[in-house]
Protein backbone atom coordinates (compact mmCIF):
# COMPACT_ATOMS: atom_id res chain seq x y z
CA UNK A 1 0.00 0.00 0.00
CA UNK A 2 2.90 1.94 0.15
CA UNK A 3 4.21 1.58 -3.14
CA UNK A 4 0.78 2.36 -4.64
CA UNK A 5 0.53 5.62 -2.25
CA UNK A 6 4.12 6.36 -2.94
CA UNK A 7 3.25 6.38 -6.93
CA UNK A 8 0.23 7.57 -7.18
CA UNK A 9 -0.05 10.51 -4.37
CA UNK A 10 0.26 14.04 -5.69
CA UNK A 11 2.48 15.18 -3.09
CA UNK A 12 6.14 15.78 -3.73
CA UNK A 13 6.97 15.91 -0.27
CA UNK A 14 7.03 14.16 2.94
CA UNK A 15 7.67 14.52 6.73
CA UNK A 16 10.02 11.51 7.87
CA UNK A 17 11.36 11.44 11.37
CA UNK A 18 11.32 15.02 11.25
CA UNK A 19 13.09 15.38 7.99
CA UNK A 20 11.38 16.57 4.50
CA UNK A 21 11.97 14.28 2.10
CA UNK A 22 10.51 13.16 -1.42
CA UNK A 23 7.42 11.05 -1.59
CA UNK A 24 9.19 7.89 -3.49
CA UNK A 25 11.62 7.43 -1.13
CA UNK A 26 9.22 7.32 2.12
CA UNK A 27 8.94 3.43 1.53
CA UNK A 28 12.43 2.75 1.11
CA UNK A 29 13.07 4.62 4.61
CA UNK A 30 10.55 2.82 6.14
CA UNK A 31 11.73 -0.47 4.34
CA UNK A 32 15.08 0.26 5.88
CA UNK A 33 13.91 0.94 9.58
CA UNK A 34 12.24 -2.10 9.19
CA UNK A 35 15.20 -4.03 8.65
CA UNK A 36 15.86 -3.07 11.82
CA UNK A 37 13.06 -4.40 13.96
CA UNK A 38 14.00 -7.76 14.82
CA UNK A 39 12.16 -11.03 13.84
CA UNK A 40 10.61 -9.30 10.97
CA UNK A 41 10.49 -10.76 7.22
CA UNK A 42 12.60 -8.24 5.38
CA UNK A 43 11.85 -10.62 2.21
CA UNK A 44 7.60 -10.17 2.87
CA UNK A 45 8.45 -6.45 2.72
CA UNK A 46 10.71 -6.10 0.07
CA UNK A 47 8.19 -8.54 -1.89
CA UNK A 48 5.34 -5.99 -0.56
CA UNK A 49 7.05 -2.79 -1.67
CA UNK A 50 7.83 -4.12 -5.09
CA UNK A 51 4.11 -4.99 -5.86
CA UNK A 52 2.93 -1.89 -4.84
CA UNK A 53 4.74 -0.27 -6.76
CA UNK A 54 4.31 -2.28 -10.00
CA UNK A 55 0.65 -1.99 -8.88
CA UNK A 56 1.19 1.80 -8.73
CA UNK A 57 3.12 2.02 -12.11
CA UNK A 58 0.17 0.28 -13.34
CA UNK A 59 1.89 -2.82 -14.30
CA UNK A 60 -0.63 -4.65 -13.18
CA UNK A 61 -3.76 -3.41 -14.88
CA UNK A 62 -4.96 -6.84 -15.27
CA UNK A 63 -5.84 -7.48 -11.72
CA UNK A 64 -8.32 -4.36 -11.74
CA UNK A 65 -11.66 -5.99 -12.13
CA UNK A 66 -13.96 -4.52 -14.62
CA UNK A 67 -17.73 -2.69 -13.72
CA UNK A 68 -19.24 -5.67 -15.53
CA UNK A 69 -16.77 -8.14 -13.38
CA UNK A 70 -18.13 -6.49 -10.58
CA UNK A 71 -21.87 -6.92 -11.74
CA UNK A 72 -22.06 -10.66 -11.78
CA UNK A 73 -19.44 -10.99 -8.63
CA UNK A 74 -22.13 -9.12 -6.90
CA UNK A 75 -24.68 -11.91 -7.45
CA UNK A 76 -22.93 -15.02 -6.52
CA UNK A 77 -23.10 -16.25 -3.51
CA UNK A 78 -21.07 -14.29 -0.82
CA UNK A 79 -22.09 -11.06 -2.00
CA UNK A 80 -25.72 -11.82 -2.27
CA UNK A 81 -25.62 -12.93 1.50
CA UNK A 82 -23.57 -10.15 2.30
CA UNK A 83 -26.06 -7.65 1.40
CA UNK A 84 -29.10 -8.82 3.45
CA UNK A 85 -27.07 -8.97 6.46
CA UNK A 86 -27.72 -5.74 8.27
CA UNK A 87 -24.43 -5.71 10.25
CA UNK A 88 -21.99 -5.98 7.08
CA UNK A 89 -21.81 -2.33 5.68
CA UNK A 90 -21.90 -3.45 1.69
CA UNK A 91 -20.82 -1.63 -1.03
CA UNK A 92 -22.19 -2.76 -4.59
CA UNK A 93 -19.64 -2.79 -7.67
CA UNK A 94 -22.13 -1.18 -9.89
CA UNK A 95 -21.16 2.53 -9.90
CA UNK A 96 -25.24 3.53 -10.36
CA UNK A 97 -26.05 1.59 -7.22
CA UNK A 98 -23.52 3.32 -5.61
CA UNK A 99 -24.17 6.68 -6.25
CA UNK A 100 -27.92 5.65 -5.48
CA UNK A 101 -27.31 4.83 -2.18
CA UNK A 102 -24.82 8.06 -2.32
CA UNK A 103 -27.98 10.36 -2.85
CA UNK A 104 -30.06 8.18 -0.68
CA UNK A 105 -27.71 9.47 2.59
Amino acid sequence: MLGVNAVRSRMRRALVFGMVVPSMVVPWLLLCASWLIPQTSFLSNVCGLGIGLAYGLTYCYSLDLSEQVALKLDQKFPFSFMKRIPIFKYISGSSAERRAAQNRK
